[in-house]
């Protein structure tokens, strides 16, 4: 379901959430207290913290109005807010609607937001839900330290406009054939490792 934006939205707050005008598709990560805990483009802090109080308040408010169905997106003149909540994660993209108001369909910008989370529980485990349900407050960006770059490469092979991510379109990457002389190489190596008939060993 379609949530409706709000007329009279803060300007500023809204040229925050709205940097993927001048540099490309972005996307926010922020817990139920409002923390922000990852941003495309946008590493200000304070700024972002009011931009996710006012997304956690519009979340309310659809809540409401759809008698307990979360938000899936809310349209703009020029930005498509697309929503994604696990537990006490909430992923949003924020996409561009061109002059024909066209714009990628919530299915498919949804599924971008689920690669990024199962990258951040691939980085921090499932656990990360038990942190928050603990710790409502809790800042997961000192806790998610390097990984920010594994989260930041998945996205950007998402939004490459000459080659996206096969992932998204097929579940498997391209696979370049490996030469004779390495695969028997590798075999030798392998076989030589294995003091017992009971291991099967294949190479793809």
């Amino acid at each position: 379901c379609t949530f409706p934006e709000k007329e009279g939205q803060d300007e500023d707050n809204k040229k925050i959430l709205n940097q993927s005008h001048a540099k490309g598709q972005n996307f926010l990560i922020f817990s139920d207290a409002s923390k922000p805990i990852f941003c495309r483009f946008n590493a200000n802090v304070e700024e972002l913290s009011t931009a996710c109080s006012i997304l956690q308040a519009i979340r309310s408010s659809a809540v409401d109005v759809l008698e307990g169905d979360d938000i899936v997106s809310i349209r703009s003149k020029r930005t498509k807010y697309t929503f994604l909540s696990v537990g006490s994660l909430t992923l949003l993209s924020l996409s561009q609607i061109n002059d024909q108001g066209d714009c990628e369909t919530d299915l498919y910008l949804r599924m971008q937001l689920e690669y990024v989370y199962c990258q951040i529980i691939f980085s921090l485990t499932d656990h990360v839900q038990n942190i928050f349900f603990q710790s409502p407050n809790f800042d997961l960006r000192d806790l998610l330290g390097s990984s920010v770059s594994d989260v930041q490469s998945i996205i950007d092979k998402m939004c490459h406009t000459d080659h996206l991510g096969p992932f998204l379109l097929c579940g498997i990457e391209v696979l370049s054939p490996i030469s004779f002389a390495i695969r028997h190489h590798t075999s030798k190596i392998l076989a030589s490792c294995c003091n017992t008939k009971d291991i099967l060993i294949v190479i793809l």
